[in-house]
């Protein structure tokens, strides 16, 4: 039996120890190198010194990766099996495999040297598959401070910070942060629409950095004007905000005349008993379209589809159905489909035209008294995927739509009853698996539940933000690096907070 220590210099290992002789009274020394073969192989190359003035055995074995065994000869003309065991000269059966290959854990830097695993390495017929099957040759680093959390289809690197937690923030702004509404804009800085709670204006937060360390904030609207706020870019760049002008009750709308809104056009669109619970969407003619309610208590789903970027003229239809917690996306049709709240129902509503003056409603989950807080996102395959309140029990659930008109649909309870399932937002992350900011009813705080496939039926959920009561109004979307960024209002602060992810799952 030989006891070897194996100790890693550059692509290959240096070998030493010592021979037992079968048993003999002294030991016999053992030097060698061990190295990668290139049919996937581990070569050894030894050199056993039994007794003082005889001449050296000479060892060549072969050992494979999967079975830590192989076959060896030595210059003495002999031959057998090489097998790996575990421990200090405790012999035993060769180490086992565990289930999907190399345990975890057990490969590390201190075992492969930067650079040492390259095409060479790999086996021929590994590198021929590649060429001609669908296999992904990977080649990349994540940068310093982060781990590799998995492989996209196009063989680029998923790559997380270690152990990082989510960085805080802040508005600049007292006594705002209601109806949050954040997007990410051309310049890859978050933006975040609220209601300032003094004068009932809209307010625009912006983010100095995509980090969104530090914000600066200005009214951009008239005063009470500015409740049920949704924030979009436009085809021109530019910020746009649909809300509800709060005297008459009706729709309102901001285009910014700059990136950062130094001054902007508001809009009162004189539709009496609309404007609640809006959201805006910019449509494939490049005009926003607006869902909103016709009255704040199971009142009909209203659309107002805008006729120029500024919406100084537009047209307003009434559909079926309630149309509180609106949400609207623009579907991979090319047409809008809102999600809203109907009666104790989730219904869809799946516009047939652009501007959505013809349109197919569905109740799509009827479970319990289900649908408030709706959010809606268009998935990676294409599908409609919406956020939203299991009311009854205080649960998250996720509806993944089976088609474009989301006539057919699955819905998932993804967090277990605790009245943490409200104020719903929902974003596709760069994993292609949606991500969404809720509050935790029960605790006062920010938690995040990120899906783990394209329906959710499995995810993992955590508070995120837990200093006082927070995590209401939340509003999720993508940042420019691929995290998630989100804004949600303080009711212990009174004020709009931040939260940068610096994970995927900001978990």
């Amino acid at each position: 039996m030989l006891t070897l220590t194996v100790e890693q210099q550059g692509g290959q290992y240096h070998i030493d120890g010592t021979d037992d002789l079968c048993g003999a009274s002294r030991l016999a020394g053992v030097v060698g190198r061990g190295f990668p073969n290139p049919d996937g192989t581990i070569g050894f190359g030894l050199t056993t010194v039994s007794t003082t003035g005889a001449a050296p055995v000479h060892i060549d074995a072969r050992v494979s990766v999967a079975t830590l065994a192989g076959s060896w000869t030595d210059s003495a003309g002999n031959t057998g099996t090489l097998a790996f065991t575990p421990g200090a000269s405790t012999g035993g059966l060769p180490r086992p495999i565990p289930p999907g290959g190399i345990a975890p854990g057990s490969i590390n830097g201190t075992q492969i040297a930067p650079g040492s695993i390259t095409e060479v390495q790999l086996a021929p017929e590994v590198m021929a598959r590649s060429a001609t099957a669908n296999v992904v040759v990977v080649a990349g680093t994540c940068p310093e401070g982060h781990y590799m959390r998995g492989v996209l289809p196009d063989g680029s690197l998923v790559c997380d910070p270690v152990g990082t937690p989510p960085t805080r923030g802040g508005a600049d702004t007292p006594n705002a942060g209601l109806y949050s509404s954040i997007a990410i804009g051309a310049d890859g800085v978050p933006m975040v629409a609220h209601l300032d709670g003094t004068g009932y204006r809209v307010v625009l937060t912006r983010c100095k950095t995509p980090a969104c360390a530090d914000t600066t904030s200005r009214p951009v609207s008239p005063s009470n004007v500015g409740l049920y706020t949704s924030l979009v870019f436009g085809a021109d760049g530019l910020p746009f905000v649909s809300h509800q002008e709060v005297l008459i009750h009706s729709l309102a709308t901001t285009h910014c005349d700059d990136a950062t809104c130094s001054t902007a056009t508001t809009t009162t669109h004189f539709n009496f008993s609309g404007g609640y619970w809006t959201s805006v969407a910019i449509g494939t003619d490049g005009l926003p379209i607006i869902s909103h309610s016709s009255s704040s208590n199971g009142g009909g789903l209203r659309v107002t589809h805008c006729s120029n970027a500024t919406c100084t003229v537009e047209t307003s239809t009434n559909l079926t159905g309630g149309g509180d917690y609106t949400s609207i996306a623009i579907g991979s049709d090319g047409l809008p489909v809102i999600s809203h709240y109907s009666a104790g129902d989730l219904r869809v509503t799946h516009c047939s035209n652009a501007t959505c003056t013809v349109a197919t409603s569905t109740n799509v989950d009827t479970a319990n008294d289900v649908g408030k807080f709706t959010s809606i996102a268009i998935g990676t395959d294409g599908l409609p995927v919406i956020s939203h309140t299991d009311s009854t029990n205080g649960e998250l659930r996720i509806t993944h739509c089976s088609n474009v008109a989301c006539t057919v649909a699955t819905s998932t309870s993804v967090t277990s009853p605790n009245y943490d399932g409200f104020y719903t937002s929902i974003a596709i992350g760069t994993d292609g698996f949606p991500v969404v900011s809720h509050y935790d009813l029960a605790n006062g705080d920010l938690r995040v539940t990120h899906c783990s496939n394209l329906t959710c039926t499995t995810a993992t959920s955590a508070s995120v933000e837990t200093m006082g009561d927070v995590g209401l109004h939340t509003s999720i979307a993508i940042g420019a690096d691929g995290l998630p960024v989100i804004s949600h209002w303080s009711q212990t602060g009174r004020a709009l907070l931040l939260l940068k992810c610096n994970s995927r799952t900001c978990q």
